[in-house]
């Protein structure tokens, strides 16, 4: 037997003008949940309606008396609530009688304090009801009270039905793929798009669409290349129209109006993620090359602020024991990857860096000054990429074309796991060009910041760090280079100003710092980073043969437990590097000192010779000293015959005597 209704109508006059009231009025059972019996139904959460052009509304609700209703509650009312635009109205709760017709609230609606004294004594508190889904705060249209807020749920009509397994497999020339967790329907995998680990040719991922076969199979949109089994499968609804949705619509309502706009990600249901497998945006120096493209804000007019912000805090990083993707809130999950190195360079040479979100850059992939998008970021929020063994992924935040960002509570990896081995060899992403993260280019950013984030591996750079940058709390996981600060890269305006970091983790990467170009004049980029990180061999390098190091200047602090002995440099670095223990070195015999050295101690059996590191771009305020503590001779030597010290070939020292030199240009002088 079907559940009888009862009508409820009303109007909502404005409290000053007593015109109509624009926005939404919404329905609740004030005990939370009902039960029709009868049905089997379970009515809960909210309903929300949007006030017409009179600010009437009418809609058909169950009665509280009705006896085919089972609340958990034995009595309860209606309560009825209000979202307006520029208005506030109080909630209040009635009953709805069985059999009583049509109900106008309108005289019940009070838009202004009724006259007289009285007392409020509010009632028990009822269950906690389920909140249902987010408001739309983001149709500038729909009256809302924030319209200046874009839900890529409600406005942008995103999912966010991702799912994954790690159990799938499927043989080499075969589409029909297999997993014993039985998670598949024709509703959740017909016509979606999938993800499938290790299932090319050379090993790599593979993305396409799906076709249902059974609860335990699906039929791949294209065979695999090798037999696969126990692989990390993740699939669900393309849902990058919706993101490009409330950026075009948000920047509209931004250039209109006050400049300034947000898009807002929900946390999914059911512990889904939102699937992004769009085609890249291209357009060489206007449009760059992202899944999801920042707008293009001219230079001449006002900032533009975007507010990208998602549900909860993304900074965790991935523990060690886990076997899934690091999938955790509002994560946004991108399905590509590139089949070789070519492929991915020759995207980058002529459309810039592939990103899932990025502004505008130019071919070779950085932006430069005069192409800059006049749009500040602040960005909060969870994005992994495909996991490619060897670094064929795509970037996750490319924000080197717009003027100024702020990264914050933000985790960026990609879909591999530490557990099932998908880092054990990171070493290899440096066959390569990804980037984790990418900061605004050099000269049009003062100031941009990355604060308490991680990036979870993957990549073959893992930050792209600017001049003005100033880094608070950065993790840097499972790269092959690390913290990457940008002196100039192809052709982008060259540094001048410093990159600041109070403390960046960095762990399990084969380069800690990576130079990237030289800065303007041959100078820079200038960093005063403190390192923390265990490694057995600390690496120092660029991509120019060690060329550029030695343009780069400040200092580096490095912490944890760095060995000493281990210490590698693509060539001689202009900048300090400083062991954070600072205790000196005891040698017994030949030594050559590393530039983490400062002071050793010769404690040696027989004559010894100290080789000095090059003098060539040594930082120009670091000291070494070297003191002999036994009555052999202690001879001090250049790396390089014409590298003199105060004109000499070599030095001695004798018993407890002790040399302290400094280095300018190519020479090594006693100070």
């Amino acid at each position: 037997m079907a559940l009888a209704l009862e009508t409820v109508t009303g109007t909502v006059p404005l409290p000053d003008t007593k015109t109509p009231a624009q926005g939404y009025v919404v329905f609740a059972p004030n005990c939370g949940v009902l039960v029709d019996p009868a049905d089997k139904k379970i009515i809960v959460g909210k309903m929300k309606l949007k006030l017409d052009s009179f600010g009437s509304f009418s809609i058909a609700l169950p009665p509280t008396d009705s006896t085919g209703i089972q609340p958990e509650a034995n009595s309860w009312n209606w309560s009825v609530s209000f979202e307006l635009v520029g208005a506030t109205v109080d909630p209040f709760n009635f009953a709805l009688l069985t059999g009583s017709g049509p109900v106008d609230l309108s005289e019940v609606i009070q838009v202004a304090p009724l006259d007289g004294d009285y007392l409020v004594v509010p009632g028990p508190p009822g269950p906690q009801g389920d909140p249902g889904p987010k408001g739309d705060k983001g149709d500038p249209g729909s009256g809302s009270a924030e319209p200046w807020v874009f839900d890529a749920v409600v406005h942008g009509g995103a999912v966010g039905d991702g799912r994954w397994v790690t159990d799938l497999s499927v043989t080499s020339g075969s589409a029909v793929a297999t997993s014993a967790t039985a998670a598949f329907t024709p509703s959740n995998t017909n016509g979606k798009s999938y993800l499938l680990h290790g299932a090319s040719a050379s090993g790599d991922a593979v993305t396409g669409t799906l076709t249902y076969v059974s609860a335990t199979q699906v039929l791949l949109s294209a065979p695999a290349g090798t037999t696969v089994s126990g692989a990390t499968f993740l699939w669900g609804t393309d849902d990058t129209p919706a993101f490009r949705l409330c950026l075009t619509d948000g920047t509209a309502y931004a250039l209109a109006h006050s400049y300034e706009f947000k898009v807002y990600v929900p946390i999914p249901p059911a512990g889904h993620f939102y699937v992004v497998a769009g085609q890249f945006v291209t357009g060489g120096s206007t449009l760059g090359c992202a899944q999801i493209p920042l707008p293009v804000i001219p230079a001449t007019g006002p900032k533009v602020t975007c507010l990208w912000e998602h549900a909860g805090n993304s900074a965790g990083l991935e523990l060690w024991s886990q076997t899934a993707p690091n999938i955790t809130g509002a994560t946004i999950v991108s399905f590509g990857v590139f089949a070789n190195q070519n492929a991915q360079g020759d995207l980058i040479g002529s459309d810039g860096n592939p990103c899932v979100i990025g502004g505008p850059t130019q071919p070779h992939g950085y932006g430069r000054g005069d192409t800059f998008s006049n749009l500040f970021l602040d960005f909060t929020g969870s994005i992994l990429t495909t996991h490619s063994k060897t670094g064929l992924t795509y970037e996750a935040l490319g924000l080197d074309g717009i003027a100024n960002a702020q990264v914050h509570d933000f985790y960026i990896g990609t879909t591999g796991s530490v557990a099932r081995g998908d880092y054990a060899t990171f070493a290899a992403f440096g066959g390569g060009y990804s980037i984790g993260l990418s900061m605004p280019a050099d000269g049009n950013n003062d100031m941009s910041v990355i604060r308490n984030g991680t990036i979870g591996g993957g990549y073959t750079f893992g930050v792209y760090a600017t001049e003005h940058t100033d880094i608070t709390a950065l993790r840097i996981l499972y790269c092959w280079a690390a913290l990457c600060p940008v002196g100039n890269y192809y052709g982008s305006v060259g540094a001048v100003h410093s990159i600041t970091g109070s403390l960046v983790s960095i762990e399990a990467c084969t380069v800690l710092v990576l130079v990237i170009g030289k800065g303007s004049d041959g100078i820079g980029p200038t960093m005063y980073l403190r390192i923390d990180t265990e490694t057995s061999t600390p690496r120092f390098g660029d991509r120019s043969n060690g060329n550029d190091m030695g343009a780069a200047a400040g200092e580096i602090v490095l912490g944890g437990s760095p060995a000493r002995a281990g210490l590698i440099l693509d060539g001689p670095p202009g900048f300090d590097i400083i062991d954070a223990h600072g205790t000196a070195t005891t040698v017994t015999g030949n030594y050559t000192l590393s530039f983490l050295d400062e002071v050793v101690l010769v404690d040696a059996s027989a004559d010894s010779t100290q080789t000095l590191p090059t003098a060539l771009s040594f930082p120009a305020r670091k000291r070494i000293t070297i003191k002999n503590l036994t009555a052999h001779t202690v001879t001090v030597a250049p790396a390089a015959g014409g590298q003199l010290i105060d004109g000499a070939a070599t030095k001695t020292v004798a018993q407890w005597a002790a040399i302290t030199l400094q280095a300018t240009s190519s020479l090594w002088y006693t100070v």
